[in-house]
């Protein structure tokens, strides 16, 4: 769903002076798309709202993963086709740098359950250009469980210079560009997550 607002006023009255400030409102639009999409982790880039769609094919028992933009500009829907190798496994985070480059987590689920009887994913830091061909697909099932305290991902954010963010109940993890893993910006049970991204962020300036 997209919120967009807009403004209406109510006419001059003609004893009224013509300085008078105007009354507004606020007028929600609702905006929705044709079509089935499962409008997953929305992020808003530029003049678009992207986000990623997974299809499920009966027939083949395939899914099909997307990442959607959708112009606020002029309300048309580009479709990237994101070409990677493997099966079992699904996009979950998403993120857009200033160059198109995608970003995005994926869990990669094992094919047989383990010792326990349980099916874990593990964890693949996944990047592709704009197009939507793979160009990076690494694990960091190992540094989420030995540097952030907990597996589950927040949320992941790309800054003005292509640097990854990931952020964990333990903290943010940092990411160059290539992918090369920087470190962990903790929390110290004190501080609030946001500044804990604020100060994961000061520290690369």
């Amino acid at each position: 769903m997209v919120l967009q607002l807009a403004a209406c006023g109510k006419e001059e009255e003609e004893d009224k002076p013509q300085t008078q400030t105007k009354e507004w409102v606020w007028v929600p639009e609702y905006v929705g798309e044709e079509g089935e999409s499962s409008h997953y982790n929305k992020k808003l880039v530029g003049d678009a709202i992207c986000y990623i769609n997974n299809e499920w094919d009966e027939e083949t028992n395939v899914q099909t993963t997307t990442v959607n933009k959708y112009s606020l500009t002029n309300g048309t829907t580009d479709t990237i086709p994101l070409v990677w190798e493997g099966e079992n496994q699904g996009l979950n985070r998403l993120a857009v740098g200033p160059d198109g480059t995608i970003w995005g987590v994926a869990n990669v689920w094992p094919e047989e359950a383990g010792p326990d009887g349980m099916m874990e994913p593990a964890y693949y830091l996944c990047r592709f250009d704009p197009e939507g061909k793979q160009t990076l697909f690494q694990n960091i099932s190992e540094l989420l469980e030995d540097g952030s305290g907990d597996r589950y991902i927040n949320e992941i954010a790309v800054d003005g210079q292509g640097r990854l963010y990931i952020a964990t109940d333990g903290g943010v993890m940092l990411f160059e560009e290539d992918g090369n893993y920087m470190g962990l910006v903790a929390m110290d049970g004190t501080s609030s997550r946001l500044a804990v991204i604020a100060k994961a962020v000061f520290a690369w300036r």
